[in-house]
């Protein structure tokens, strides 16, 4: 009778657990869809990549904010000339805390799909920032922020 009791509870705790849970994803998931028509269109599978193992960085007001932030990149290509005295994309420390397996651009850069987030940018200088991908004619600017 003991062991029934113990096991009828413990069933019932863990049933409880799942359900608030289950509520907790599901208004999470309506806060962001709320949100989503004002965000930069990449936003939210950009933090979902950069935070995949820390979910709550994915909250509406953090992806309000890395919706700003991706709107101040720009990718702009100019000659290896101009851009040689530019800092390098891999002197920027990547953002993998939340996400071990995060790789870097600067050997497989593909400007249409350029994760910003990944990489700790300075998003709120004053002055505008250029950033080269090594070995290309890719430069990453950021606009100052706001």
């Amino acid at each position: 009778m003991n062991h029934n009791y113990f096991r009828l509870t413990k069933f019932i705790l863990i049933f409880f657990v799942c359900l608030l849970d289950g509520a907790n994803i599901i208004a999470q998931n309506e806060q962001t869809e709320s949100i989503a028509p004002t965000l930069h269109p990449n936003t939210i599978s950009f933090a979902n990549e950069v935070y995949r193992d820390c979910m709550e960085y994915t909250n509406a007001e953090f992806l309000s904010i890395y919706s700003k932030n991706i709107s101040q990149v720009e990718i702009i290509k100019i000659s290896l000339k101009d851009g040689k005295n530019l800092p390098l994309l891999s002197g920027i420390s990547l953002k993998n805390k939340c996400n071990l397996e995060l790789k870097r651009d600067e050997t497989n850069f593909d400007k249409d799909n350029f994760n910003p987030l990944k990489y700790f940018f300075n998003f709120y200088s004053s002055e505008e920032q250029f950033i080269r991908v090594d070995d290309t004619h890719f430069v990453i600017h950021i606009l100052p922020g706001k």
